[in-house]
């Protein structure tokens, strides 16, 4: 799996495009609230879509702590490829999320199949 996402992230990183100064810092943001467990547990708290997501996310790595970490870090990843790869554009971005959505895809975490 870490090969596949090695090169997932290499070739949406190819062909990404420069951030702009407040793009680039909102990016550091959310990848700083993605990877530090305490400001993440701050903004699920009162935020009923975060904690379903919180949820899920606890779910599918079988509430393992370590697991999930490393969840999150691949996450952190993906966002800065797609933010990079898009330009920060936040209507395409969800455009190829809501396509990834329907699509049949599937990754292994730590001995475990996980689908989306």
């Amino acid at each position: 799996m870490k090969i596949f996402l090695v090169i997932l992230y290499f070739l949406i990183a190819c062909f990404g495009e420069e951030l702009d100064k407040d793009s680039r810092k909102a990016l550091e943001e959310v990848q700083k609230l993605l990877t530090d467990p305490a400001l993440r547990q701050q903004a699920i708290q009162g935020d009923a879509k975060a904690q379903k997501a919180d949820n899920f996310a606890r779910e599918v790595v079988g509430n393992n702590p370590k697991a999930l970490e490393e969840l999150f870090s691949i996450v952190s990843s993906v966002m800065e490829s797609m933010v990079k790869k898009h330009g920060g554009d936040v209507p395409k971005m969800n455009q190829v999320m809501m396509e990834f959505k329907k699509s049949k895809f599937q990754i292994r975490l730590n001995d475990q199949t996980i689908k989306a």
